[in-house]
């Protein structure tokens, strides 16, 4: 296989931003005080209508690795292949602009990427969960050695922030634009389907859990598309076991479920549970029982 590559940086950091102003430079100071140095930020602006220019204009004044582009809202997965297009980097990762990276980011994936010489591969860390209450947890990934990286990757959740990719794997393969909701699961897996995945033992990354998110509960529309993307991917894919579809189905109702729950949509939250359940009985039954109970006493 012969690769041709216009190579910059080591490092192309992709952070999407719409209408965060007052996130941004949180995010965008995690990437400059890296310990590793060769990186370029590349802001994909899409369509916001507060300073977020003025804002990012007064750091690019500062350092010259970051770029600035805008674009007509389309959605972050469009922004993130936008930022893929033009990134100059060998190993492209991607920061969402409401949460950070700790100092050590790029230096832990740069250690392991140089272990292994440099893989055409997907690599992703751990990360810590940062409540309003500021204090930071641990967001493990469950290593079941018994499961392939597809299956591993359908029933773990791993926003991009936690991953760094060959840039030559991303001119194949890229976010689905047509989906708001899993699109990082859905790349991920058709990644693992076809090249090395590695894993980081690093905790390098911070997610701050904000009531404003996307996976916000509150947002039952979210969780009735992830429902769709897991329904497509489990079918689509060859080396997913029939154990691991019911696992994933479950977990994709009883998700939904919850968000029913937030909005008290019971009716809708016992149809949920009780699809989760013809899945999976037995798993998670405590939190059903207590959440069913709920129909009679509201």
């Amino acid at each position: 296989m012969v690769l041709h590559f216009s190579i910059v940086n080591f490092f192309s950091i992709i952070l999407p931003t719409y209408n965060r102003a007052h996130f941004l430079p949180r995010a965008i100071e995690s990437v400059i005080k890296q310990d590793y140095d060769n990186w370029e930020l590349i802001i994909v602006d899409d369509g916001s209508t507060d300073n977020t220019k003025s804002l990012v204009q007064e750091f690019i004044q500062n350092d010259i690795r970051i770029r600035y582009i805008w674009q007509k809202n389309v959605e972050r997965s469009a922004a993130r292949n936008h930022g893929i297009k033009i990134a100059k980097g060998l190993y492209v990762c991607f920061l969402d602009s409401d949460d950070y990276f700790l100092p050590n980011h790029l230096s832990s994936f740069y250690k392991k990427i140089t272990k292994f010489n440099n893989p055409i591969a997907l690599l992703f860390g751990d990360t810590l969960l940062e409540s309003y209450r500021n204090c930071k947890e641990l967001f493990e990934f469950n290593h079941d050695n018994r499961l392939n990286w597809v299956e591993l990757f359908l029933l773990n959740p791993v926003a991009p922030p936690r991953t760094c990719i060959h840039s030559y794997i991303l001119k194949e393969l890229q976010f689905n634009p047509k989906t708001k909701i899993g699109e990082d699961t859905e790349l991920w897996v058709k990644i693992a389907d076809k090249y090395p995945i590695y894993f980081v033992e690093n905790k390098t990354h911070v997610t701050w859990l904000h009531e404003n998110r996307t996976v916000n509960k509150l947002n039952t529309a979210n969780y009735l598309e992830n429902l769709f993307v897991k329904k497509h991917l489990i079918t689509s894919l060859s080396s997913v076991t029939s154990t691991v579809k019911r696992n994933v189905l479950h977990d994709a109702y009883f998700t939904l479920a919850q968000s029913h729950e937030q909005n008290k949509q019971f009716l809708k939250m016992i149809d949920a549970l009780l699809r989760a359940s013809f899945y999976q009985p037995t798993k998670r039954w405590k939190e059903k029982v207590y959440m069913s109970r709920q129909l009679f006493f509201s």
